[in-house]
């Protein structure tokens, strides 16, 4: 072969290799920015998920503690405006309330 036939050769695969390079920008960047992209949104979700387990223990514990603990079960029933049978509750309403 003669060296024209080597130049276009050589030139040939360089071409093919920049096509190969440029495709796999073309489709790998914005593949990578959505993989980015999900990667966050899992970190939130998962926050999240640890946020409410925190919350369901402290339901639980609370729900918990009204089997045994008296005085906490009558706060939160005071907090709730539940009264004893018989007991008589006044409620002072503020002027700018009524």
């Amino acid at each position: 072969m003669g060296p024209f036939f080597q130049f276009v050769r050589k030139a040939a695969l360089l071409a093919a290799y920049a096509c190969v390079i440029a495709t796999g920008f073309i489709f790998g960047v914005p593949r990578w920015q959505k993989m980015n992209q999900y990667q966050k949104k899992h970190a939130s979700l998962l926050e999240t998920v640890e946020l409410r387990q925190e919350e369901i223990r402290l339901l639980k514990r609370n729900q918990e503690r009204m089997g045994f603990d008296k005085p906490f079960v009558e706060d939160v029933l005071r907090g709730n405006r539940r009264i004893y049978p018989g007991e008589i509750v006044y409620f002072i309403l503020d002027a700018e309330e009524s």
